[in-house]
């Protein structure tokens, strides 16, 4: 009844949408490789993808319609992207698609969804699909393609608590199915859970009052994971499920955050076992984001795991001093440059617009103001649009 647009059906059956390899790919994993000595210094990989921003830069600059046809023309129905750099918005339809200027938007063509639990199930059963159909009809409208749904709080009251665990298993394994079954045609990419680390007793709660999980996470939230993964897999096999960063500190140093990465993978825990990839929210100082994606690369390799890391959710307040040209930087060569240098090949920006003034929870971390304004920051994240589309054609093998 609802959606037209992109589907999966119409791939080939064999057809692996997360293997395929572009001329970037090959040369950010040769970067590991001893028999490329050559390519074995992060300094030559900076070089290059400098370069290429800076012609982006120029590009948009000096070719404006141009440009935002070419990176429409980037999306499509090919569900193999390796690079995605994507966006997330508290509300599509209010924010971006009402108050940012139509010549922007283009570029925004990989969508972050929150989809909460009790707004789709107000009552056990009964589900209210009015909202996110709207949402995803208009983002398939404007072209948008590898959907991100992050399956998150809050429960509805007859469920649990607002912040979890559920009650009973089987209602969250419920919600998971019907949202599946719904949107799974059109959706690529699940998380389970915002931040399930931020529990009651985490030092984000304590230093900070940031609570997203209400349980205890280290017992709790694995069977969540496993029962998302299980149910989403019933339905669309290929799907990747991403489990939810797993941050465990706040503090400026980002080698004392890992420590959940290391103890939920493993040999008594493994819950690699019950997802395709790993959610990063690297929010330390940008110039450090890039040595956080190592220090979890480095713990969960120690406990022989090999899966992606995924950046779901990442951004940089700018309301501080010098705030608008740090955030440009952010997004630009020293936070999401550090990361890309690693190998890190999956963004999703935190986020489109500013909050309105009064309302100051997220102070401030949009790449638009409020009215739909650009800040620098855009700029970076639009050269990386088109950096990444390039990253993403298919070359022959070398």
């Amino acid at each position: 009844m609802i959606i037209t647009g992109i589907i999966k059906d119409a791939l080939p059956p064999e057809a692996n949408r997360f293997r395929r390899r572009s001329i970037a790919g090959r040369l950010l994993t040769m970067r590991h490789r001893e028999d490329h000595p050559g390519l074995a210094n992060p300094r030559w990989l900076r070089l290059v993808l400098s370069a290429l921003l800076l012609v982006a830069l120029w590009a948009m600059e000096d070719a404006g319609g141009v440009f935002a046809a070419s990176a429409a023309a980037g999306t499509g129905s090919d569900f193999s992207r390796q690079w995605i750099m994507g966006l997330y918005s508290h509300d599509w339809e209010a924010d971006f698609f009402t108050l940012a200027p139509q010549s922007e938007r283009p570029y925004m063509s990989h969508p972050h969804v929150n989809v909460v639990w009790q707004k789709v199930e107000p009552e056990k059963g009964k589900f209210t699909w009015d909202a996110l159909d709207r949402a995803m009809q208009l983002l398939l409208d404007n072209g948008s393609t590898d959907f991100l749904f992050t399956l998150d709080k809050f429960l509805p009251a007859w469920a649990g608590p607002q912040l979890g665990p559920p009650n009973n298993l089987d209602d969250w394994r419920a919600f998971v199915r019907a949202v599946a079954q719904r949107y799974g045609k059109y959706v690529d990419y699940y998380e389970i859970w915002n931040e399930p680390s931020f529990d009651v007793n985490s030092p984000a709660a304590k230093q900070h009052g940031a609570v997203h999980f209400g349980g205890n996470f280290l017992t709790d939230y694995p069977p969540i994971l496993k029962a998302a993964y299980e149910e989403i897999k019933a339905v669309d096999p290929r799907s990747m499920v991403i489990c939810g960063s797993l941050n465990d500190a706040t503090t400026p140093v980002p080698e004392n955050g890992v420590t959940y990465y290391r103890t939920l993978t493993d040999s008594a825990h493994r819950i690699q076992d019950y997802c395709d990839a790993f959610g990063l929210h690297p929010y330390y100082n940008p110039p450090d984001w890039g040595r956080f994606y190592d220090a979890v690369q480095q713990v969960m390799a120690e406990n022989g795991v090999r899966k992606e890391l995924v950046v779901t959710e990442v951004g940089w307040l700018h309301n501080i001093d010098n705030g608008l040209e740090i955030q440009r930087q952010a997004i630009g060569m020293v936070g999401v440059g550090s990361l890309v240098e690693r190998g890190c090949r999956k963004f999703w920006i935190y986020q489109d617009l500013d909050d309105p003034p009064g309302q100051t929870f997220d102070f401030d971390y949009g790449l638009l103001d409020y009215q739909g304004n650009p800040h620098p920051a855009w700029n970076s994240f639009k050269a990386w649009v088109l950096a990444f589309n390039f990253f993403d054609l298919p070359f022959p093998p070398l």
